[in-house]
C-alpha cells in the first residue's frame, strides 16, 4: 500500500502509531486521525501483531526504543 493522495480515493490511509508512551501515542494518533485512519499499538509485541493482521498500513511511526526493545526487526519487517 501507497501513502499517497488521491482524489479518486476517498478512503483514508491507514498508519500505525507505535509508542509505550501513552500520551505521546495518544497526542500523534489525535494529530494524523485528521487525514488518516490511526491504528495504536503501545510496544514492540502489539506493533508486531498489528503489521501482521492488517496488511493495508501504508507507514509506521514509532518510537525506536520502546522499553528497551528495538523497532529494528519491526522495520525491517515492514
Amino acid at each position: 500500500a501507497h501513502c499517497l493522495a488521491s482524489e479518486a480515493l476517498p478512503v483514508k490511509q491507514v498508519v500505525l502509531v507505535a509508542d509505550d508512551d501513552t500520551m505521546v501515542r495518544k497526542a500523534l494518533a489525535r494529530e494524523l486521525g485528521q487525514a488518516f485512519t490511526v491504528l495504536e499499538a503501545d510496544g514492540l509485541d502489539s506493533a508486531s501483531r498489528v503489521l501482521e493482521e492488517r496488511p493495508e498500513i501504508c507507514a509506521v511511526l514509532s518510537d525506536l526504543d520502546m522499553l528497551g526493545d528495538s523497532m529494528a526487526g519491526i522495520t525491517q519487517e515492514f
